[in-house]
Formats: C-alpha cells, sequence, structure tokens
C-alpha cells in the first residue's frame, strides 16, 4: 500500500499555490483545512458533505447544482461506499484553481477560445502536472507526484 506517512504529506508550495489561486485566502488557512481532512479522514475517504464544504470555500462562485452533480459522479454509489477519495477533492482542486489556464492554452492550437476533444488530449498531455496524473497508473503513484 505504499507509505501512508508521504502519502498525507503536501509541501509548502502546493499550500501557496492552493491559496493563491482559490478562495481559501492563505497557506495557513489550507493548512488547517488540510489537517483537518486528514485527521478525520484515517482510511482515506471523506464523505460528501466534507467534501462539499471544502470546496465550497475553495470555490464559492460555483453553481450549487453543478457541485452537487459533481459530489454524485465523484461518489459512485453503483460502485463504491459513496465516500470520496481524499486524492479527489486534491485533483479537482488542482484542475478547478485559476492558475490551470496553461492547460488551456496548451491544447487551444487555433486560438478560437473553445477545445474541441482532440485539442483538450492535447493540452492535458502536454501540460507537466496533468500528463503526469494522467500516466498515474495507482492512487499511490498519483499521491507520489504531490
Amino acid at each position: 500500500m505504499g507509505n501512508t506517512q508521504a502519502r498525507n504529506r503536501l509541501k509548502a508550495q502546493d499550500f501557496h499555490y492552493i491559496a493563491k489561486n482559490t478562495a481559501l485566502l492563505t497557506s495557513d488557512v489550507v493548512s488547517d483545512y488540510y489537517k483537518e481532512v486528514i485527521e478525520n479522514s484515517s482510511v482515506g475517504k471523506m464523505d460528501a458533505e466534507e467534501f462539499k464544504k471544502i470546496f465550497r470555500l475553495a470555490f464559492p462562485e460555483r453553481p450549487e447544482d453543478k457541485l452537487d452533480a459533481l459530489i454524485e459522479k465523484i461518489r459512485n454509489v453503483e460502485k463504491t461506499d459513496g465516500s470520496i477519495p481524499i486524492h479527489s477533492i486534491a485533483m479537482l482542486i488542482y484542475l478547478f484553481c485559476d492558475g490551470k489556464t496553461e492547460v488551456f492554452l496548451k491544447g487551444d492550437k487555433n486560438k478560437d477560445e473553445k477545445l474541441n476533444k482532440q485539442e483538450f488530449i492535447q493540452g492535458m498531455t502536454q501540460h507537466p502536472v496533468t500528463s503526469k496524473i494522467l500516466g498515474v497508473k495507482t492512487i499511490d503513484a498519483l499521491l507520489a507526484t504531490f
């Protein structure tokens, strides 16, 4: 299963990046929520309400109905116990951050401000972080990239 302690660590630069590109404001706020999630999620999963609380704090402008649809999709109650893996919130915060426009820009080769499927794939596979995420085959390997 890998080193649990290593998986539960984020670097100071990660807290700074999240604070800079979300509504969580400061690295200390991000760190406090991170510690709370880790303490409350000893098995690496969180419930939908905890996920919603943190996501709503990070991205208060997201429409409620879209957030609820996202939560239902990642809960995947047909195939799982309905709890949400902690790595899901980390990945989604990263992907929803204000700083992720470079993924869009890498894909939008014709500069029409729209991404077709091929442009989306190209942008995701050419970005240094998302290409790592896409190349990962296990959760442990994904967490090692953070």
